[in-house]
């Protein structure tokens, strides 16, 4: 059958809209993906590092551009050499515990405090067969006499808790520092009666040991000053972020925050990251997701804040932070 002009003039157009659209598609660029390095201290657990092995990325502006934002995590022994990566423009996040967080920001003029990233996770254990559920039963036990802890910092803000809210004293240079690797020994052959210890450690040792979960910390923090969520581990950023680059620091926190979404929905990623750098067993991945829920929002809030300046005073005051809190501005929070 013979096309007609109109039919010609159809199929044509038709044509042309199909090639200029291969065109376009070939001009334009997919956003050039520019990495942020945060720092840890240790093996801190962060979501940062699930966001990074997971590949995950969140896209920001600058001016009018846009651009794909990854993080490349990179540990680091301890809060000085941290400190001076900061200073060299080495890293411009981090992630901290909240004495290294009062201690980095009182030090560096140019940080500040825009998020949570984990909420307290460790827990109180005790052997598997003493019958202690609470910290309640601890007290009145004999088990707090020979304390064993892995972490200082939650050690000392345990005793503070306990000094606070049922005003009993514990020494923290009587209780036995113990190494990782150790701990779980230690406590199942009775040199030690209770242990705190965080997560993901805590997990494995329950699986491992079959130990008794004798108190949530987080639950301490509840009873003991009304906290809910309380913090752990806090974000820092360099300030030029926050004041040049607004968008680029909500990517950073949105890519928190799908790291976090991601703990919660997808539980096959989840246990592939926990098994592949803690070398988890199943038994341990079942028993983080029982004990431990990653905040969903990263992002500072009034409450937030409050928590942190209420835990950096209880620290102080048990002789852990060495930094008054009274002294560090309120100008090192920036909300969202």
């Amino acid at each position: 059958m013979k096309l007609g002009f109109p039919q010609k003039l159809v199929i044509s157009m038709f044509v042309l809209l199909v090639l200029v659209a291969v065109v376009a598609a070939l001009l334009v660029k997919p956003p050039e993906t520019r990495y942020m390095v945060v720092g840890v201290v240790g093996d801190t657990l962060t979501m940062y590092e699930m966001a990074e092995k997971l590949d995950l990325h969140s896209t920001y502006f600058l001016r009018g551009k846009p651009y794909n934002l990854k993080v490349k995590v990179q540990h680091y022994t301890d809060l000085e050499s941290l400190e001076r990566a900061f200073e060299a423009g080495e890293v411009e996040a981090a992630v901290l515990r909240l004495s290294d967080a009062a201690l980095f920001v009182s030090r560096h003029n140019d940080s500040r405090i825009v998020g949570v990233d984990l909420t307290q996770n460790h827990l109180l254990l005790v052997s598997e067969g003493r019958n202690i559920t609470s910290i309640e039963g601890a007290i009145n036990s004999t088990v707090l006499d020979r304390l064993g802890y892995v972490d200082e910092e939650a050690l000392y803000l345990f005793a503070a808790y306990l000094k606070e809210g049922y005003n009993y004293t514990l020494d923290p240079s009587s209780a036995i520092k113990l190494g990782p690797d150790e701990a779980g020994e230690a406590l199942a052959a009775g040199r030690v009666e209770a242990l705190i210890v965080g997560q993901p450690l805590a997990s494995m040792l329950i699986a491992d040991y079959n130990f008794t979960v004798a108190e949530w910390i987080s639950n301490l923090a509840f009873k003991v000053v009304g906290l809910r969520g309380a913090p752990e581990t806090v974000i820092v950023v360099r300030s030029s972020v926050v004041e040049l680059e607004p968008d680029k620091l909500q990517a950073l926190i949105d890519l928190r925050d799908q790291a976090a979404a991601t703990w919660v929905r997808d539980v096959p990623s989840t246990s592939k990251f926990l098994s592949e750098k803690y070398n988890m067993s199943e038994q341990a991945v079942l028993n983080i997701y029982s004990y431990m829920q990653p905040p969903g929002s990263g992002a500072l809030d009034d409450p937030s804040i409050n928590a942190i300046k209420d835990l950096w005073r209880m620290l102080f005051e048990v002789g852990y932070l060495k930094v008054d809190p009274a002294t560090i501005s309120d100008k090192v929070f920036e909300k969202l």
